[in-house]
């Protein structure tokens, strides 16, 4: 768990997004780091409002390849602290989904026809649905990550802190921007509306810099937190506040990458066809995320309504759609064979200059 990470900082500043669609991303600056979290991991956050500039605060958090901070609680000694869920809570649908479940695989073992087996059958998309968020929950709350987590807040409250690595007389390395052929573009962000798209759930972000409009699109935005437990995170929200310090890279009046002087997150702007570690990575955990709760709570229903030859069906099917994201990541490899990334990757040269060769968060147009 070396990414796990306790740190006691200088608190600077605390920004939340404004995208009124999706459970609230919140960004916190301190003297050295910045941290990310959404709204709805904690229960309470009066504590936020509370902090002002120069506090100490302790976090507990684990690193993203960027180099910023993802937060699972935070302490200030005299102004209270945002906690980690000490228990694991289920919606009534949720606790339906795992009722039908259990009742499902128990009439089949005693082979006695159930009314409760063709029930789940019919609400089959519900299920595969729910057992998506008790997967999602499950691994939040038992991994080993937020088991350590919990067990550090819990000395942290006690007021043993003998853990954390205190950074309050650390000071940010300043950022050398080297040049460019491409356009840039400096200054900082007005006027910033976030919004999703209903039908492909993309974030759209309009915001003005110097007097020019941007338009900002990503790909899929919801389905990072719909289908990747927090615990596995390894980029955080593309995030853009109220004023802050912006640098765009542009080419062909198309935005190429941005830094955030800000909060120091860099962002490369790239297409489809792009292909990387972090595009890999975050297939396989889309893939695998949404495989596992179909493997173990929908399917095993469809199959013991259907077949008596279950348990052949059943391992045959895992046997074959294991393998299958490592299909769909040959097959993106294939298809960036054909795309012209020149000017990617000469913004990803620049952006990699600029960070110590730590790897800017991709937005896929």
């Amino acid at each position: 768990m070396s990414n796990i990470n306790f740190i006691t900082a200088k608190f600077t500043r605390c920004d939340k997004n404004s995208n009124q669609d999706y459970p609230c991303c919140y960004r916190i600056i301190t003297s050295l780091d910045t941290f990310y979290f959404l709204e709805d991991q904690f229960l309470d956050l009066n504590v936020l409002d509370k902090l002002e500039k120069g506090d100490i605060i302790h976090i507990g958090a684990h690193s993203l390849d960027d180099g910023t901070y993802w937060l699972h609680w935070l302490l200030s000694e005299e102004k209270g602290s945002c906690e980690v869920v000490q228990r694991l809570k289920f919606t009534i649908f949720q606790k339906m989904t795992l009722i039908l479940y259990f009742l499902s695989v128990f009439f089949h073992i005693i082979d006695h026809p159930s009314i409760i087996t063709i029930i789940a059958l019919f609400t089959l998309p519900i299920t595969l649905i729910c057992s998506l968020n008790i997967f999602i929950k499950c691994i939040n709350f038992f991994s080993v990550k937020a088991r350590i987590q919990r067990i550090h807040f819990s000395r942290a409250k006690k007021g043993d802190l003998s853990f954390m690595r205190d950074t309050r007389n650390e000071k940010r390395k300043r950022q050398y921007f080297s040049d460019i052929t491409l356009h840039i573009i400096d200054g900082t962000a007005q006027d910033i509306e976030m919004r999703l798209t209903s039908k492909y759930q993309n974030l759209i972000i309009n915001f003005n810099i110097s007097g020019i409009l941007i338009t900002l699109r990503e790909y899929a935005y919801s389905l990072t937190k719909t289908t990747i437990p927090i615990v596995h995170y390894t980029t955080h929200p593309t995030f853009i506040a109220e004023n802050d310090r912006l640098k765009l890279l542009i080419d062909n009046n198309k935005v190429k990458a941005i830094v955030n002087r800000t909060d120091r997150a860099t962002y490369l702007l790239c297409n489809p066809t792009w292909m990387s570690n972090q595009k890999v990575k975050k297939i396989l955990l889309h893939c695998y995320s949404i495989m596992i709760p179909a493997l173990l709570f929908g399917y095993p229903i469809f199959i013991m309504t259907i077949s008596d030859l279950n348990s052949y069906i059943y391992f045959f099917t895992i046997i074959v759609i294991l393998p299958t994201p490592y299909f769909i990541v040959f097959l993106y490899y294939f298809f960036s064979l054909f795309g012209d990334h020149s000017s990617t990757k000469q913004a990803l040269s620049w952006l990699l200059k600029i960070t110590d060769n730590k790897p800017p968060k991709e937005i896929w147009q």
